[in-house]
């Protein structure tokens, strides 16, 4: 009875410090010395989780932990006690803790997936001698190797994990305080049927959602965008070898990076080699004091090309949209370089914005965008109504005219908006008349905003004047050039969102604005960066704790607010 519950326990803190690893996110080898811990697993290995010296892992996010909310570490180091009984060595008898410590998941053609243990030891005899008497065990030198029982330790030939665990991809996984190392080729190969079995239910779910969809609403072009999303996502699956994620935390936030390595020759190995990234310097000209900014490079084109064509769904009855059928066809002749932006809300506009275009555009680039605009002059939808109002070269700064687009929605189907809030909403947002985009053409690039002229004239002077240092200086944490770049005060975002819901008439949560504010919420981006290298991607997710710190003050003003509504005060 007791091998059977300690069996139980086995398998109950192996999952758990398994699906603590995947949660965090944190996804090399060390050297190539006969010891190398890497050498042990096997090359049907799918998986590898990595805590790098766990007591400097867990003080550094006791630290973050802190820094959110002083005395809340303490917690996290209590929590330490568990690694113990993850690795059933409750008392941590001979364990090693200032090196990794491995845990991986062997496939096996006859049985199910064997947790394998690679745990560094001082004492490695007495270590094995503490273990579960549920493990089969062997101390190799200065580690221990163990699984659960009736698995045998399996025979590690010339074929391990480092065959694909090595290069990049190894000094990713090795540069995290928690780390993951996953064969996607060789879960795809062996999972491959419950997979096919997924994409049916996908397509059948996108299939039904239109059956599902309430009278007079349109979800076609939705779920056509739905399903190419799909498409790519599974191409992707099956068109990757392997990937490296590792996540860092400390007293100043948490950062995540993903390596993903694509088979040579594959799809996404060809789109990859025709999508490059390149540097983007007008990102650091844009305004200051932004809540998110962007920028996209090697994939623009591609981007305007999908966004052409969903709009030309939304207009599928509108006899205009056979007139975006050249504008697809034009986009692959235009050679557009870079795009960036930025996007604020609040104030007299509540969303306004800049978008810049670079690149050998000229005169073809501003007849394609007027012939975009123009296309979507009004159409109907889901009971809403879209009116465009284009004023070419309405205006005039400098030598440079102006074009002026106006967008104007309004629910045209009460039963659409039977309590009036969406129109209230609308209004609120972008005003009675709509909401303005000013477009300036250039020969290298084009300048757009949303917002009053005074927004047109700030960003071209801003683009002529020095960089944004506060820009300048969260960009330096985010890998460049890259493909894709984002920045995100996310917490200062919402935070305007339901100052606006909150004081708009027929919401039912109603907050004072000034609430909000005196939360002294000081800007602070999540960054997010995405770049295409030789037969690889790479990922980098950044969120500063200032972020967080912001997102849980707001988060807790909202749950207060919505407490005392409910109870009458």
């Amino acid at each position: 009875m007791r091998n059977l519950e300690q069996g139980k326990t086995m398998r109950r803190f192996t999952f758990s410090f398994l699906a603590l690893a995947v949660a965090l996110g944190a996804f090399a080898p060390l050297a190539a010395a006969e010891d190398s811990p890497l050498d042990f697993f096997p090359e049907s290995t799918a998986l590898i989780i990595r805590l790098n010296e766990p007591d400097k892992t867990i003080d550094k996010t006791a630290d973050f932990v802190d820094a959110i909310q002083p005395g809340f570490g303490q917690v996290v180091g209590q929590g330490a006690d568990q690694l113990g009984q993850a690795i059933s060595n409750p008392e941590l008898v001979g364990v090693d803790h200032s090196r990794p410590w491995y845990v991986g998941v062997v496939l096996s053609e006859d049985g199910p997936p064997v947790p394998m243990f690679v745990i560094p030891a001082t004492e490695p005899d007495a270590f094995v001698d503490a273990i579960d008497e549920q493990m089969n065990a062997q101390a190799k030198g200065e580690w221990v190797v163990y699984v659960e029982k009736p698995a045998e330790l399996p025979e590690v030939g010339a074929s391990k994990v480092t065959a694909k665990l090595n290069g990049e991809a190894a000094k990713v996984f090795e540069s995290g305080d928690l780390s993951l190392f996953v064969d996607i080729a060789k879960l795809t190969e062996t999972y491959e049927e419950p997979i096919e079995d997924l994409k049916d239910k996908v397509n059948d779910g996108l299939n039904n959602l239109q059956l599902a969809a309430p009278p007079n609403v349109d979800f076609e072009p939705i779920i056509q965008m739905y399903s190419e999303i799909a498409h790519y996502a599974f191409r992707i699956l099956e068109d990757a070898s392997h990937l490296s994620i590792a996540m860092n935390v400390g007293s100043e936030g948490i950062q995540f990076e993903d390596y993903l390595v694509v088979k040579t020759g594959s799809a996404s190995d060809k789109w990859i080699a025709a999508h490059p990234a390149e540097d983007l310097p007008l990102l650091r000209k844009l305004p200051e004091g932004q809540h998110g900014y962007y920028g996209v490079s090697g994939m623009t084109n591609s981007m305007m090309k999908f966004g052409v064509q969903y709009t030309q769904r939304m207009l599928k009855n509108n006899s205009e949209s056979e007139d975006l059928d050249s504008v697809i066809e034009q986009l692959g002749e235009v050679k557009i370089g870079g795009l960036v932006g930025s996007m604020r809300m609040g104030g007299s506009t509540f969303i306004s914005g800049t978008g810049i275009f670079e690149g050998e555009l000229g005169d073809d680039f501003k007849t394609l965008m007027r012939k975009l605009q123009t296309a979507a002059g009004e159409y109907e939808v889901n009971g809403m109504k879209q009116t465009i109002d284009v004023q070419h070269d309405a205006e005039q700064i400098g030598d440079n005219s102006v074009d002026v687009v106006t967008v104007k929605q309004e629910v045209v189907d009460p039963s659409v908006d039977p309590t009036g809030i969406q129109k209230n909403i609308m209004e609120t947002m972008f005003g009675a008349d709509g909401i303005q985009t000013r477009s300036l053409y250039a020969s290298n690039r084009v300048v757009s905003t949303v917002g009053s002229l005074d927004e047109m004239k700030k960003t071209l002077a801003d683009l002529d004047g020095d960089d944004n240092k506060v820009l300048t200086e969260r960009l330096e944490k985010l890998p460049s050039p890259a493909n894709f770049i984002g920045l995100l005060d996310l917490a200062n975002v919402y935070g305007e969102i339901f100052k606006i819901v909150g004081s708009t008439e027929g919401i039912p949560l109603q907050i004072d604005p000034s609430t909000i504010d005196n939360l002294n919420m000081r800007s602070s981006y999540i960054g997010f960066a995405a770049v295409t290298e030789p037969h690889a991607a790479r990922c980098r997710f950044d969120v500063p704790v200032e972020q967080v710190q912001n997102c849980i003050k707001l988060g807790t003003v909202i749950f207060v607010t919505i407490q005392q509504q409910q109870r009458g005060f």
